[in-house]
Protein backbone atom coordinates (compact mmCIF):
# COMPACT_ATOMS: atom_id res chain seq x y z
CA UNK A 1 0.00 0.00 0.00
CA UNK A 2 1.85 3.10 -0.99
CA UNK A 3 0.89 6.93 -1.78
CA UNK A 4 -0.31 7.31 -5.04
CA UNK A 5 2.79 9.44 -7.14
CA UNK A 6 -0.29 11.08 -8.96
CA UNK A 7 -2.05 12.51 -6.02
CA UNK A 8 -2.01 15.46 -3.82
CA UNK A 9 -0.64 13.20 -0.86
CA UNK A 10 2.90 13.57 -1.94
CA UNK A 11 2.91 17.07 -1.34
CA UNK A 12 1.41 16.25 1.94
CA UNK A 13 4.51 13.90 2.68
CA UNK A 14 6.49 16.66 1.38
CA UNK A 15 5.39 18.97 3.72
CA UNK A 16 5.94 16.82 6.59
CA UNK A 17 9.13 15.24 5.62
CA UNK A 18 11.82 16.33 8.01
CA UNK A 19 14.09 16.78 5.19
CA UNK A 20 11.40 18.92 3.49
CA UNK A 21 11.95 16.78 0.28
CA UNK A 22 10.41 18.28 -3.08
CA UNK A 23 7.02 16.91 -4.09
CA UNK A 24 8.51 15.44 -7.32
CA UNK A 25 11.03 13.78 -5.60
CA UNK A 26 8.91 11.85 -3.79
CA UNK A 27 6.60 11.22 -6.79
CA UNK A 28 10.25 9.67 -8.01
CA UNK A 29 10.76 7.39 -4.79
CA UNK A 30 6.92 6.39 -5.29
CA UNK A 31 7.92 5.19 -8.43
CA UNK A 32 10.83 3.57 -8.19
CA UNK A 33 9.17 1.02 -5.55
CA UNK A 34 6.98 0.48 -7.91
CA UNK A 35 9.79 -0.10 -10.43
CA UNK A 36 11.22 -2.81 -8.01
CA UNK A 37 8.08 -4.10 -6.96
CA UNK A 38 7.74 -4.74 -10.94
CA UNK A 39 11.24 -6.18 -11.22
CA UNK A 40 10.53 -8.48 -8.44
CA UNK A 41 6.96 -10.00 -9.67
CA UNK A 42 8.96 -10.23 -13.10
CA UNK A 43 11.85 -12.45 -10.96
CA UNK A 44 9.60 -14.18 -8.85
CA UNK A 45 6.00 -14.79 -11.18
CA UNK A 46 4.54 -17.14 -8.21
CA UNK A 47 5.09 -14.65 -5.38
CA UNK A 48 1.67 -12.97 -4.24
CA UNK A 49 3.00 -9.63 -4.18
CA UNK A 50 0.29 -6.69 -4.76
CA UNK A 51 0.41 -3.10 -4.20
CA UNK A 52 -2.22 -0.57 -3.97
CA UNK A 53 -2.09 3.12 -4.30
CA UNK A 54 -3.49 5.36 -1.85
CA UNK A 55 -4.95 8.89 -2.75
CA UNK A 56 -4.61 9.65 1.41
CA UNK A 57 -1.35 10.21 3.78
CA UNK A 58 -1.42 7.75 7.13
CA UNK A 59 -0.02 9.08 10.09
CA UNK A 60 1.76 6.01 10.38
CA UNK A 61 3.26 3.32 8.50
CA UNK A 62 2.13 -0.27 8.80
CA UNK A 63 3.38 -3.65 8.63
CA UNK A 64 1.30 -6.49 8.58
CA UNK A 65 2.33 -10.04 7.77
CA UNK A 66 0.56 -12.80 7.80
CA UNK A 67 2.25 -16.06 7.73
CA UNK A 68 1.30 -18.71 5.39
CA UNK A 69 1.84 -21.34 8.40
CA UNK A 70 -1.73 -20.34 9.86
CA UNK A 71 0.01 -21.70 13.35
CA UNK A 72 2.39 -18.77 13.40
CA UNK A 73 0.89 -15.52 14.66
CA UNK A 74 0.03 -12.69 12.67
CA UNK A 75 2.85 -10.08 13.34
CA UNK A 76 2.17 -5.67 12.96
CA UNK A 77 4.75 -3.45 12.85
CA UNK A 78 3.53 0.39 13.63
CA UNK A 79 5.81 3.43 12.64
CA UNK A 80 4.29 7.05 13.16
CA UNK A 81 5.21 9.76 11.29
CA UNK A 82 5.88 12.64 12.91
CA UNK A 83 5.83 16.09 11.64
CA UNK A 84 9.56 17.02 10.24
CA UNK A 85 11.01 14.25 12.67
CA UNK A 86 13.58 12.39 11.38
CA UNK A 87 12.10 8.32 10.23
CA UNK A 88 15.05 7.13 13.14
CA UNK A 89 13.43 9.26 15.93
CA UNK A 90 9.76 8.64 15.34
CA UNK A 91 8.25 5.97 17.54
CA UNK A 92 7.70 2.59 16.82
CA UNK A 93 5.58 -0.36 18.45
CA UNK A 94 5.07 -4.17 17.27
CA UNK A 95 2.07 -4.68 19.81
CA UNK A 96 1.29 -8.21 20.87
CA UNK A 97 -1.50 -10.29 19.53
CA UNK A 98 -2.02 -11.05 23.24
CA UNK A 99 -1.03 -8.94 25.12
CA UNK A 100 -1.83 -5.86 23.34
CA UNK A 101 -5.37 -7.16 21.41
CA UNK A 102 -6.73 -3.71 21.44
CA UNK A 103 -4.15 -1.77 19.78
CA UNK A 104 -2.80 -4.95 17.35
CA UNK A 105 -6.45 -5.24 16.16
CA UNK A 106 -7.17 -1.50 15.69
CA UNK A 107 -4.46 -1.12 13.45
CA UNK A 108 -4.50 -4.63 11.59
CA UNK A 109 -7.71 -3.01 10.86
CA UNK A 110 -6.57 0.30 9.87
CA UNK A 111 -4.53 -1.24 7.85
CA UNK A 112 -7.42 -3.34 5.97
CA UNK A 113 -9.34 -0.29 5.83
CA UNK A 114 -6.87 1.63 3.61
CA UNK A 115 -5.81 -1.76 1.36
CA UNK A 116 -9.63 -1.71 0.36
CA UNK A 117 -9.93 1.92 -0.72
CA UNK A 118 -6.69 2.34 -2.48
CA UNK A 119 -6.45 1.68 -6.15
CA UNK A 120 -5.56 -1.86 -7.37
CA UNK A 121 -1.71 -1.38 -9.21
CA UNK A 122 -0.93 -4.04 -12.02
CA UNK A 123 2.55 -5.30 -11.33
CA UNK A 124 2.86 -6.22 -15.39
CA UNK A 125 5.93 -4.48 -16.31
CA UNK A 126 4.30 -4.71 -20.41
CA UNK A 127 1.08 -3.06 -19.11
CA UNK A 128 3.03 -0.01 -17.02
CA UNK A 129 2.48 3.58 -17.59
CA UNK A 130 3.49 5.75 -13.90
Amino acid sequence: LLVDPNSSAVSMASLRSHSETPPIEQVYRVRDNLALLTRWKERIPNADIQVRLLDYLPPYGLTVIYPRDEQMPTKCLVRIFAFRTPTSKSPSMTPDPLKDRHWFDFFCEQFRLMWEVGEEFNLDASNRVL
